[in-house]
């Protein structure tokens, strides 16, 4: 949810604050400011990432990047040719209930190739291999000893803990 925060880095030090030197965070971001489009701005995204932005934001913030990659590769060029060119040509789709279950969940072939190719980049990243591209990025970092990171006045974060 970081791309959903306006001043990510005020929550970023917010958040290193709550953990302990050592303590570790994981972010899954949209990768790529290209791959801009409609649904990033519905789904209130203020940015996309590179590997490289991401963590100079994480290392302003007090964070030491232990590990970091791309992820779902196979992703990003359907994201571009779906979303991000006809969006950039003024072809807004709306996006119903439906429809948008069937992007997400395809069945037959196309769900069985999408499901081994990211297989292998699981097994990829576990083996600490990190991916050279991809839709989204994917972060470890590490909370440093930095004592008193300022924190600016209007940082707002959510914090969302599951049941």
């Amino acid at each position: 949810m970081l791309e959903q925060i306006d001043d990510h880095v005020g929550a970023l030090r917010q958040v290193h604050r709550l953990l302990r030197p050592g303590g570790r965070l994981f972010l899954s971001v949209p990768a790529y400011g290209f791959l801009h489009s409609t649904e990033d701005v519905i789904a209130g995204h203020f940015r996309r990432y590179s590997r490289r932005s991401l963590t100079s934001v994480l290392a302003v913030s007090g964070f030491r990047v232990a590990f970091a990659s791309y992820l779902f590769t196979p992703l990003a060029p359907l994201v571009f040719l779906l979303r991000t060119v006809p969006s950039r040509l003024g072809l807004h789709r709306r996006m119903d209930g439906a429809r948008e279950a069937a992007e997400h969940v395809p069945d037959g072939w196309p769900a069985r190739l999408m499901d081994r190719l990211l297989a292998a980049e699981y097994r990829r990243i576990d083996q600490g291999h990190p991916l050279s591209f991809g839709a989204s990025c994917l972060c470890v970092a590490v909370a440093t000893a930095t004592a008193d990171l300022p924190l600016p006045n209007d940082a707002r974060l959510c914090i969302v803990m599951p049941n």
